[in-house]
């Protein structure tokens, strides 16, 4: 069964997704979650995901990779 493009669009990123399109290591991407810059959700004691439109306003909030 296809994804519809609505579940397509509501995925949630990994660290190291979100680590790739801004260019820094995924360890960066944890510092800006710990330290509130970036919203994510903690799917389990080790794994995190990042919503798109949260990357989005972290984005246009002016943060630089």
């Amino acid at each position: 069964m296809a994804a519809t493009p609505s579940r397509a669009r509501r995925r949630h990123l990994s660290l190291q997704d979100v680590a790739a399109e801004l260019g820094v290591s995924d360890r960066t991407v944890r510092r800006y979650v710990a330290n509130g810059d970036l919203r994510a959700i903690r799917v389990s004691s080790r794994i995190i995901r990042i919503d798109p439109a949260d990357l989005d306003a972290f984005l246009a909030a002016g943060a630089s990779a």
